[in-house]
């Protein structure tokens, strides 16, 4: 009887040793969670699945208490999963500790939050570095095999970041392999310069939501090109001299670098355009925003605002958990008759302005 020693088992990898068509129509067959593990194996491997071209996966990037990604497959959701890149309270707890040395494999499915109803997989990954120098290198590599990813979500949240834990935060490297995402989510104590960095890195076409207490005088260079909302509790970081190039739907904007002057001119700007409804500063809806240095020089002759008249328009505006009372305010009327309010409120220093019939 031969031994082992006698007929050592075949070497290699025997998918390598396939036909491209054979390959191929194999890859066609591998859901997500499958292909990433394959690409994982060897260089080789990650280049043959790269090759193939197929519909862009979504994904969604948390920096919280872990750095994680989860991957959505709108053509199948059970195929979607999350690839955790590390936890953050494991490794407070110790301090010598690298983020899980283990292997991606498919663990037990459990109900994911972010879809509500779908049964997700969870991967861990194999990493020795710490946490941002890991999801750099993840998104590389999903870059590299889901060359048409989209990302639909980036959530972070700066106030637990530790650089001695999880590396230093430079966006530019670590988000560049991302172009634009359709939803950013800070949450932070200051917005300092790489939280700059990631929103001139990273391009938000839809919502941006924005906490922070302060803005170590930080500025944004460039605007935002936001098409559904923008909240932001602290503003000072932006630019008010790009106000009049916002054209986002809804806007509530505090502690902010902005002006009566810088409110007029989008107002102006709005009243005399010629886009369609629902384009360019056309697609505005409501505004929100607390004035730097006070409201009481506010400028409504120069806006073409006029005491409400008999034009019939509601009183109330419902928007962001909040009732906005219009009761009192000023009407301006655009040249193709879009009726919409506006309402200075001195004790607080806020102006708001709603476009009634769109």
């Amino acid at each position: 009887m031969s031994s082992l020693s006698e007929n050592p088992p075949p070497k290699g990898i025997p998918f390598l040793e396939f036909t491209w068509h054979l390959k191929k129509d194999i890859l066609e067959l591998c859901e997500p969670p499958e292909l990433i593990k394959l690409s994982l194996v060897s260089k080789r491997c990650k280049k043959i699945v790269g090759s193939c071209q197929r519909f862009p996966l979504l994904i969604d990037i948390t920096m919280d208490q872990e750095f994680k990604i989860f991957i959505f497959n709108p053509r199948k959701i059970t195929s979607s999963f999350t690839w955790l890149l590390g936890n953050y309270v494991t490794v407070k707890r110790n301090p010598h500790f690298s983020f899980e040395n283990v292997f991606p494999t498919r663990i037990e499915s459990s109900l994911n939050k972010n879809t509500s109803h779908d049964e997700t997989s969870e991967f861990q990954t194999h990493c020795s570095r710490r946490g941002s120098a890991c999801l750099r290198s993840t998104l590389s590599h999903l870059s590299e095999i889901f060359p048409n990813f989209k990302v639909r979500i980036i959530d972070v949240n700066a106030k637990l970041w530790d650089s001695s834990v999880f590396g230093a935060m430079d966006m530019n490297k670590i988000m560049e392999c991302v172009q634009k995402t359709r939803m950013l989510q800070i949450d932070a104590e200051f917005i300092n310069r790489e939280m700059i960095h990631l929103m001139e890195k990273v391009k938000c076409t839809r919502r941006l939501y924005c906490k922070a207490e302060n803005t170590m005088g930080c500025i944004l260079n460039g605007t935002l090109q936001c098409s559904d909302w923008i909240v932001a509790e602290n503003f000072r970081w932006f630019d008010a001299e790009q106000f009049q190039d916002l054209h986002c739907q809804l806007m509530r904007l505090v502690k902010t670098r902005i002006t009566t002057r810088n409110v007029e001119d989008l107002i102006i700007k709005w009243r005399n355009s010629e886009d369609q409804l629902g384009k360019g500063v056309k697609n505005i809806k409501f505004i929100d925003v607390q004035i730097h240095g006070g409201v009481q020089n506010f400028g409504f002759s120069r806006v073409g605002a006029q005491p409400k008249g008999s034009v019939e328009r509601p009183n109330e505006f419902t928007e962001f958990n909040c009732d906005y009372d219009f009761t009192n305010a000023f009407d301006i009327i655009h040249p193709d008759g879009t009726l919409a309010s506006l309402k200075v409120v001195e004790v607080l220093d806020r102006v708001m302005f709603v476009v009634w019939n769109r």
